[in-house]
């Protein structure tokens, strides 16, 4: 087995057998991708607004923003 931490979800979601989902160094949520990137684990964790979808390519879950963040906006905290 390979163990990776990655912080790109559609990634992580694509090529994983199994993820584990943190939020301040405590896993929320365990499981193959389909179980673990759930709007509201995502929600949960990192206070985004998304949908998943299917990828056309395969079927794995995809994470789409609802509105977009920038990186300044999670720096100061900003939902």
């Amino acid at each position: 087995g390979v163990l990776v931490v990655m912080h790109d979800l559609n990634l992580a979601g694509q090529f994983s057998d199994r993820m584990v989902l943190m939020k301040e160094g405590r896993g929320i949520a365990v499981g193959i991708p389909g179980d673990v990137l759930t709007e509201r684990n995502i929600q949960q964790a990192f206070g985004a607004d998304v949908r998943v979808i299917a990828h056309p390519e395969g079927g794995s879950p995809l994470v789409v923003p609802l509105h977009p963040v920038s990186a300044q906006d999670v720096l100061d905290g900003v939902e």
